[in-house]
């Protein structure tokens, strides 16, 4: 089984691309955990790369720059070579998000919005 379910907020604000009659949209999410040091705990933050398409892509771009976001999906690794050195990173394909707390994007009105009534999903968005 491949799935991963991370709730955590988005590092910038989202640009929504095209290429070849795919939209697509790449974004890293910070999600927070706690480490106990000697007697007391420390947070900690692990950066995840996440990528969607088409209509779940395209449903993104109202979001800022700490948006916080639950969302479900699956991790894809792939390599590639750069001059003598081979590459390997890993990524987070989303198939679902949902708006938790929205943050619009800098230069958009309004500094923060309350969560929309009806999550903010699309699930296997295709069109």
């Amino acid at each position: 089984m491949n799935l991963v379910i991370l709730t955590g907020r988005l590092g910038a604000d989202i640009d929504v691309q095209s290429s070849k009659g795919t939209d697509y949209a790449h974004f890293s999410l910070a999600t927070n955990y706690r480490v106990k040091v000697g007697d007391e705990y420390e947070e900690r933050v692990t950066w995840t790369r996440v990528t969607a398409f088409n209509g779940l892509a395209r449903s993104l771009g109202i979001l800022g720059k700490g948006s916080l976001v639950g969302l479900r999906g699956h991790l894809k690794t792939a390599d590639f070579e750069e001059g003598d050195v081979r590459l390997c990173y890993s990524e987070v394909v989303a198939d679902r998000v949902e708006f938790l707390e929205v943050r619009k994007p800098a230069g958009a009105e309004g500094a923060t919005a309350a969560p929309p009534a009806v999550e903010a999903a699309v699930e296997g968005a295709v069109a």
